[in-house]
């Protein structure tokens, strides 16, 4: 149990080598849990092009199931994620004034892993995602943001792979020591693993299983928890619990390195009623390494290398989604290409995630994207181009279900007339489509918002 049997008011000296003990030694987690929220990840924001006035109001609404089991030896997810996308651009140029322009889409993903040697061992798994989107370029050229004027894109994607190591959600842990230090108790390696021991019983069913009763299950669980921790008040530990702040931002501990084989298959019927198919494969390697610097503070590395295999026809690019179908679920994400034959993209990306308090977060984060086109898929002279990226994001937790954020970032291309595998998790590439001459830099800031359901 924990270290006293009253509550403390006083703060305590923060452990970090504590918390990263705990994350790095304790034995994966059973977990297992659902979440659905609104949100407007890019409620509303403004990007603008530094050389000039050429800017871009833009709008998005949408909503994110996840539904996610891990153990020791197991992890599987299903995610859907709706999105609606709105833009219109304010400019000088009568050529660049054109009526607003928006997208509907949805995406259902899943994937299934399974380690055969131990829960940070050898790992095969598969993933399977279905991507629908509806848009409209209004009275823009089909070349406005990369887009055809009008049309319907379907696009399926499976894939089967293999990797070693595993990079954990370690929130639960980050959770614990939180609790010990909202009751100002201090905390051991040992009592946050045993704190998360908990936890990780109650979110997979335990309790409620035992009990048959949630409100008797629930009680019964606070109270372990407080004995535990050593506290007389459970209410507290329920406050930092429940807090949406730990629904974002990355708590994770790791590392893990793996290669998938994809094939994808997709339609994109245009405002003519015509309709291409293709099909597409292509290998993906990603790795990623994650460290709890304390229980404040997550600190990751990535990196993504996707080589396009073959090609029959040119497949729709997959705009829609923002749940990643590999799991990794970062700030952003990687776009899911299709690249053609020879095609390769490479993207690098780090960030630093930081809780000031159970109520408050802030994310940094940098990236950098290069894509090689083949000679026969170059849309330009150029058959190679880059970009990156760097983002602040700072989240409040305004109730228990509501979330409030404000970011900036700032974005540069090598040449946006010919985006390669472009990077848009950020909301800063609508900027290409405002005339940018290669090496310019455009700057961002919006506002978002999140409520949790459940």
């Amino acid at each position: 149990g924990g270290s006293t049997s009253a509550t403390a008011s006083k703060e305590v000296p923060r452990d970090p080598e504590a918390v990263h003990d705990a994350a790095t030694n304790y034995e994966v987690p059973t977990y297992d849990v659902m979440s659905l929220n609104i949100h407007g990840d890019n409620f509303m924001s403004y990007t603008k092009q530094a050389q000039a006035d050429d800017g871009m109001f833009n709008l998005n609404l949408g909503s994110d199931f996840v539904k996610r089991y891990q153990d020791p030896t197991t992890e599987w997810a299903i995610t859907n994620a709706f999105n609606f996308d709105g833009y219109h651009v304010v400019s000088d140029d009568d050529d660049l004034d054109y009526d607003f322009q928006y997208e509907f889409s949805d995406s259902i993903s899943g994937h299934y892993h399974k380690w055969l040697n131990g829960s940070r061992g050898l790992m095969m798994g598969v993933q399977l995602s279905m991507d629908f989107a509806t848009y409209t370029n209004g009275d823009a050229p089909s070349s406005f943001m990369n887009k055809p004027k009008d049309g319907v894109d379907f696009v399926v994607n499976m894939a089967m792979g293999f990797g070693y190591g595993r990079v954990i959600d370690a929130r639960v842990i980050v959770v614990a020591a939180a609790m010990y230090e909202a009751v100002g108790l201090p905390a051991t390696a040992e009592d946050l693993a045993k704190a998360a021991e908990i936890m990780g019983r109650y979110a997979a069913g335990v309790y409620d299983t035992k009990y048959k009763d949630g409100v008797v299950a629930r009680a019964t669980y606070y109270a372990d928890l407080a004995k535990h921790i050593g506290t007389d008040n459970p209410f507290k530990l329920y406050e930092v619990e429940s807090s949406p702040i730990y629904n974002i931002g990355i708590r994770r501990s790791g590392a893990e390195l793996n290669l998938w084989f994809h094939l994808s298959s997709g339609d994109h019927g245009d405002d003519d009623g015509d309709a291409d198919a293709g099909k597409s494969g292509h290998i993906e390697q990603e790795g990623q390494v994650a460290v709890l610097i304390a229980d404040t503070m997550c600190f990751y590395l990535q990196e993504q290398f996707v080589y396009g295999l073959n090609h029959a026809k040119a497949l729709p690019g997959q705009r829609v989604g923002t749940v990643s179908s590999t799991g990794f679920g970062i700030v952003g994400g990687f776009d899911d290409t299709h690249p053609g034959q020879d095609n390769l993209h490479l993207a690098l990306e780090a960030g630093l995630s930081v809780d000031h308090s159970p109520q408050w977060n802030t994310n940094f984060q940098i990236n950098f994207n290069y894509g090689k086109l083949d000679d026969r898929w170059a849309s330009s002279s150029k058959d190679s181009g880059y970009d990156y990226h760097l983002y602040i994001r700072t989240t409040f937790a305004m109730a228990t279900k509501l979330l409030g954020s404000a970011w900036i970032g700032m974005s540069g291309f090598s040449d946006p007339a010919n985006p390669i595998f472009g990077y848009s998790g950020l909301h800063l590439s609508d900027m290409r489509g405002l005339g940018y001459e290669a090496g310019e830099i455009g700057y961002g800031m919006g506002i978002q918002f999140s409520y949790y359901i459940f």
